[in-house]
Formats: structure tokens, sequence, C-alpha cells
């Protein structure tokens, strides 16, 4: 594998991207299979997309590997390279192959796109692919169907799966998922205690930004503009840090957060400050 590690990298550096993507393909299958965006595999195939021409030379040594679609998807959308992302991944050619967490994140690229038709068949499909007795498919379920207003006869199954994936055990994105959906079944009030909960625990910063993002929107239609606009200026600074260190363009956060992120925030954005502008000074919320 040293060997083949060393050829690999110096093919890259002639440019001979087909016999360098051969070399890849064997160090890729030498990982453990796993589409999950933390997943070892995933991890190393993210890095290699950032060779976009070597990348390129990969998907078409390997036309079956589904993973190799989804990295691509992944990495254009964490340079905010949106449509291109959609284009990458034909989500609905083979359902059952998606990872449990894939159908949060193509839905958020759903949405992001403005395909919001798609997003509810997106919606359908998961409902009768996913196996909601599991926590993690649950919340999964919650989360994706909590990106947007929903009747609320399906607001309140999403609030279902997410109290049954924090029954089984309470995690901050658990709750996150929960607050979520109660925002989107009109419980404000009791959408405020999950999300104050997944803050006070150790989830990093990119998790809880989307916590912050609900308060923002919860406070919002509660009347309580001041409390509002205060949630989306603390998410502002934080998200001016991570776009300033992006690195070449791409953020640095896993997938299923920056699909959260992004979608939330345009809806906050437009919810709180719909011409576009925060409120400065004279207004009295800052």
């Amino acid at each position: 594998i040293d060997l083949v590690t060393r050829r690999s990298e110096a093919l890259t550096h002639l440019a001979q991207w087909d016999l360098a993507a051969n070399d890849y393909g064997t160090l890729i299958d030498q990982f453990p299979a796993g589409r999950r965006w933390n997943s070892e595999r995933n991890n190393y195939m993210l890095e290699l997309a950032q060779q976009e021409e070597l990348f390129a030379a990969l998907l078409e040594s390997r036309p079956e590997d589904g993973h190799l679609r989804l990295v691509l998807c992944r990495h254009l959308a964490l340079c905010s390279r949106w449509t291109e992302a959609a284009e990458a991944i034909d989500w609905a050619a083979s359902p059952s192959e998606h990872d449990t967490e894939e159908w949060f994140e193509i839905g958020g690229l759903l949405l992001i796109n403005d395909d919001t038709a798609e997003y509810q068949e997106l919606l359908s499909a998961a409902a009768r692919e996913v196996d909601a007795t599991v926590p993690l498919a649950a919340f999964t379920l919650a989360r994706v169907y909590g990106l947007a207003d929903q009747p609320l006869e399906t607001a309140e199954q999403a609030v279902r799966w997410a109290e049954s994936a924090v029954d089984a055990g309470s995690t901050a994105w658990y709750q996150h998922a929960l607050g979520l959906a109660l925002y989107r079944a009109g419980s404000f009030e009791e959408a405020i205690a999950p999300l104050e909960e997944s803050n006070a625990s150790d989830w990093a910063d990119a998790g809880k930004a989307q916590n912050w993002l609900v308060l923002a929107m919860i406070h919002h239609e509660l009347g309580d503009d001041a409390a509002a606009e205060n949630w989306l200026t603390r998410f502002d600074e934080w998200f001016a840090d991570i776009i300033e260190g992006a690195n070449g363009g791409r953020i640095n956060m896993p997938t299923t957060d920056w699909f959260g992120i992004h979608a939330l925030h345009r809806e906050a954005d437009a919810l709180i400050r719909p011409d576009g502008i925060p409120p400065g000074p004279e207004d009295g919320t800052q």
C-alpha cells in the first residue's frame, strides 16, 4: 500500500489522472465500506475531491461507485456550489443505497436550490424507506421534515419521531431535532427547552448554530424581536469567522451541519430581516 500511495502521488504530480485514479481506487478499497460523512472512507475521498481533475478521472473509472458521486456532492456543497452539487447526484435513482443521514443532506440541498417539489418527494420516500424504530433514523426523519414548514399533521408526526429518538437516549442533536419539530408544529414556547438543553451540551458550535437560528425564529414568532435579533446576530458573528476560515473556498465542517445551517440561515434571515438589513443601534436591538 505504501508503494501504491507513493506512486499515486507521483502520478498526480505529473497530471497523469487516469493512471493515478487506478491507484487511488486501490487505496479507497482498503477502507471499510461506509458512506456516512464521518467514515474513514468518506474523509479520504473528500480530501481527494479537492483535486477536481483527479476526482473526475476517479468517477470515470468507477461509474458504479455511488459513494464517489455523493462525495462530489458533499465537496461542491462545502464550496457553496449548490447547483453543481445537486447535479452531481441523483438521489431518486436508488434510495435504498442511502445511509440514514444522507436523507437530511439531500433534503437540505433540494431546499437550498429551491426545489421544493422534489424535497416533498424526498420526504415521502424517506418515510417509506427509513426504519423509524431506529433512534438515529427517527432523528433524521424529524430533522429533514423540520427543514421547512409542514402541514400540522405532518409536523406533529415529526415531533413524535424526535420524541422517540430522545426517549431512546438524549443527545444534543436529538434535542435539536425535537426543538425544530416543535417549532414547525407551532409549539413555540415548548420548543425552547430542548434547544436550550442542546446548547448546554458539548455539541460543536456548528451544531449549536442551528439552535441559534431556530431560537431566533421562535422569538420572532413570539413577538420578541429583540431576542430574535440577538440570536441571529450571534449566529452572524460566528458565521463570519467560519467563512473567513474556509480553506480554498471550502467550509470545514460536517456536511450534515452545513446543509442545515445554510437552509435555516436563509429562512431566518428572510423571516427576521425581510429587507436584508440588520437593525442599527437606533432601533434599540443591538
